[in-house]
């Protein structure tokens, strides 16, 4: 019995062998400068670690929003000479693309260029005299400008360096932050042969407002009826003048037959 009872009480009290050699190999290390052991009561009153934050595997960049061309078009040229020239931008974007031209406008830096109205809109088509509309629901802003003066001459060399100002304008860091391309080129001249009068591509509140702007008109009298050669640059029928034509600029209340039989009647006459 006795034996027995010595056994039980050294297994009770005895310290593993590897159990020992461990903890003589940790304190000897701690002689040789190695931190001491963490314990469940100095974790208690350690500082705790800084979270850490996922770290992407480069830069977030802004795509590239492709290529937009700088688009123009000479209207109907009279006496030999062109009066306005209309420039857009194909996507027409107007708050994400030609807001920066919009405001040079209006702040009167392109006044020199012939640019005075920053608010046009593109029409619909020649039948329809609504503004022309994006996917996204913004208006084509497009914008005329008067040229045959002896600052803006109306050649297509005179309307690519106007497309070239506009790009100056596009590209500057402050108004291209989606690094867009603005493409200027002959390819983008959609001048037709023969030209087409204004009205093809611009709005009749437009027009009715480059004329008061334009043209001087002498007290009791009517654009139409001071120059009739020159109105013809800016409506012709379809099949008949528009209604704004006729009631603010003088603009016959008929269509070219109409105005075919007058002629007629007054040589007869």
């Amino acid at each position: 019995m006795l034996p027995a009872i010595v056994a039980f009480v050294f297994a009770a009290t005895s310290v593993p062998f590897w159990t020992m050699a461990a903890t003589k190999n940790t304190s000897a290390n701690r002689g040789k400068g190695s931190p001491p052991t963490t314990t469940a009561a100095s974790r208690g009153h350690s500082k705790k670690a800084s979270p850490t934050f996922k770290k992407t595997a480069s830069p977030v960049s802004v795509k590239d929003s492709g290529c937009v061309d700088i688009m123009f078009e000479i209207f109907k040229a009279y006496d030999e000479k062109s009066h306005v020239c209309c420039f857009y931008l194909r996507k027409g974007q107007t708050d994400g693309f030609s807001k920066p031209i919009n405001d040079a406008i209006t702040s009167g830096e392109l006044a020199s260029d012939g640019f005075v109205f920053a608010d046009s809109t593109l029409r619909v088509s020649r039948d329809i005299d609504e503004p022309k509309l994006t996917s996204k629901g913004f208006h084509y802003r497009c914008f005329p400008q008067f040229i045959g003066d002896s600052e803006v001459p109306d050649t297509l060399e005179g309307c690519l360096a106007t497309c070239h100002r506009l790009k100056k304008i596009l590209t500057a860091p402050a108004n291209n932050r989606f690094n867009t391309t603005y493409r200027v080129s002959a390819e983008n001249n959609l001048t037709q042969n023969p030209r087409r009068s204004a009205d093809f591509v611009l709005t009749t509140s437009t027009i009715v407002q480059i004329i008061d702007h334009k043209y001087e008109v002498e007290q009791g009298k009517s654009f139409y009826g001071m120059f009739p050669e020159l109105a013809t640059i800016y409506f012709t029928p379809n099949p008949t003048y528009p209604y704004k034509a006729i009631s603010e600029l003088g603009y016959p209340n008929g269509g070219a037959a109409d105005e075919e039989e007058d002629e007629s009647d007054d040589n007869d006459n």
